[in-house]
């Protein structure tokens, strides 16, 4: 639901208390649970009609569904993960990182495998995963890379520095967000927005 609220030509704002994690405890054999607490976007405001609609993000559950997320940091060398509770799962910056949806013990996570320029941590990242994933029977698992299985060319973004995200829904959807950084700020303009298959091999294996 929470792409409906990510419209290209928009602005959105993901400040820093936002995307600040608290974890449920240490990481153990390289999977970080993070907290899962409720985002949401606000309505959209525009200073006059010549200007793009911008919409601010803050803490706690708006009364309207659609508007709320839930934020999933990374980290380098491990999976950072999240339990889906009936709420989309927003994640990045992205490079060629792998989200993954998968079960574990009963509930349904999304997961952020943290691979990393420096590629000792990149196969750190994989060998977690890996581990995970070589139990369990093959299907149940399902992910894609936001950037890499991006179809056709790459939205335009002005000059600008370009932040690609990815949406989990609750329902088991993929999406990839481009977005243009304005500045050094954090405030982002949507410039294209792109439901993607899953692309996971079937034994989970990355």
């Amino acid at each position: 639901m929470f792409e409906q609220k990510l419209v290209v030509g928009r602005y959105i704002d993901l400040p820093n208390t936002i995307t600040t994690p608290v974890f449920v405890a240490a990481a153990a054999a390289g999977f970080h649970e993070v907290v899962g607490a409720i985002r949401h976007i606000d309505e959209s405001t525009r200073p006059t009609i010549f200007h793009a609609k911008k919409s601010t993000t803050g803490l706690g559950a708006h009364g309207t569904a659609r508007r709320n997320f839930m934020w999933l940091p990374w980290e380098p060398a491990v999976v950072t993960e999240v339990q889906v509770a009936g709420v989309d799962v927003l994640t990045g910056p992205m490079s060629g990182c792998w989200i993954t949806r998968y079960p574990r013990a009963g509930n349904t996570y999304v997961g952020h495998v943290g691979t990393d320029t420096d590629p000792v941590k990149t196969a750190q990242a994989k060998a977690a995963w890996n581990g995970f994933t070589g139990p369990l029977p093959g299907g149940t698992a399902t992910g894609f890379r936001p950037l890499n299985d991006w179809v056709g060319p790459y939205p335009n973004t002005g000059g600008n520095k370009a932040m690609v995200y990815a949406l989990v829904t609750a329902a088991g959807q993929f999406y990839s967000v481009f977005t243009a950084q304005q500045g050094a700020t954090t405030n982002l303009k949507i410039v294209g927005i792109q439901q993607i298959n899953n692309t996971l091999p079937a034994n989970g294996q990355i």
